[in-house]
């Protein structure tokens, strides 16, 4: 049901064909998601990718709070070649992308868990920030 929400949310805010930025993004609207968002800032020369925001749960989960760290270096993924991918396809195709994996430990067991990557745009139309929504997977 989060990343539904925020997909739906993030789609709302698609105005005539173009992404959103980050000022069509009011936190409080996702206020009851928030643990689970991640915003990542992205510089296009040179190429790179820094946490701007990570999420209690995402924090608690992973062990640690890498906030302006770079993704590169700080990620929590237990498998960054696929993860880095699924950036790299939302800000170059400027789609979502929807992607499940298993890495957070917790309690010395992992917990599946679905991701939606939603790119936002800057002011030039490039795809300057990913809002990224990490959720456990939840019973149907």
């Amino acid at each position: 049901m989060k990343i539904r929400r925020v997909y739906e949310y993030w789609r709302a805010r698609c105005r005539d064909g173009k992404l959103p930025a980050r000022s069509d993004i009011e936190p409080l609207d996702l206020a009851d998601v928030l643990p689970h968002l991640i915003l990542v800032d992205v510089t296009h020369a040179p190429f790179e990718m820094r946490y701007r925001l990570v999420g209690t749960w995402i924090c608690e989960h992973g062990g640690r709070d890498p906030t302006g760290e770079n993704l590169e270096a700080a990620h929590f993924s237990s498998n960054w070649a696929k993860t880095r991918a699924e950036y790299m396809n939302a800000i170059e195709s400027g789609e979502p992308v929807f992607a499940s994996e298993r890495p957070i430990d917790v309690g010395k067991e992992f917990v599946p868990i679905n991701r939606v990557f939603l790119p936002l745009a800057g002011p030039d139309g490039q795809v300057h920030m990913v809002l990224v929504c990490v959720s456990p997977v939840e019973p149907d």
